[in-house]
């Protein structure tokens, strides 16, 4: 009788690769599954950082690919009129003149295409919001996302840590 123990990493790294392609697969035909995936893997930056500092921008643009497929599925409608959009367009333009009068180089493009990504996710939920998930839904995955994220932390202070800090870098 064979256990998961005694099977060799080849075919479990193939298994966790099939797995994960199935979830960006159902992710990229379901955009409020993505959204909700997004939601809860937010209050784990730090850690998804940690393994790739593209890893949160590649999960929003998961996010971003699922919603245009789902425009161009419904025959291209968009419904940006919301105030929050506009005011999230506006500090992305004045952020992007600000970059633009004062250059500094990687560290200020990296926080354009930071925000850029936010964006993208907030326009994203806005006008996935009149029809699923619920608010109520995504503020409900978040807060138990942040729940897990304290019992990282708490983990982490017990064994030695000199803060409770958890997923999130600089608490």
């Amino acid at each position: 009788m064979t256990t998961l123990i005694d099977v060799p990493a080849g075919p479990l790294i193939v298994i966790g690769a099939a797995a994960a392609i199935c979830a960006v697969g159902l992710a990229l035909l379901r955009v409020e599954i993505a959204l909700l995936a997004y939601v809860a893997l937010e209050p784990f930056g730090g850690y998804l950082k940690s393994g790739s500092s593209a890893a949160v921008k590649a999960i929003g643009a998961l996010v971003f690919v699922a919603w245009l497929l789902r425009v161009l599925s419904r025959g291209g409608r968009i419904r940006l009129g919301h105030p929050v959009v506009r005011a999230a367009v506006a500090l992305f333009v004045v952020l992007l003149v600000s970059t633009v009068a004062h250059p500094n180089g990687g560290p200020g493009l990296q926080v354009l295409t930071r925000y850029l990504s936010y964006l993208g996710v907030l326009v994203v939920l806005i006008d996935a919001m009149h029809d699923r998930p619920r608010p109520r839904t995504v503020a409900a995955v978040y807060v138990v996302a942040c729940a897990v994220a304290s019992v990282f932390a708490l983990v982490s202070f017990f064994r030695g840590s000199l803060r409770a800090g958890g997923p999130i870098g600089d608490p």
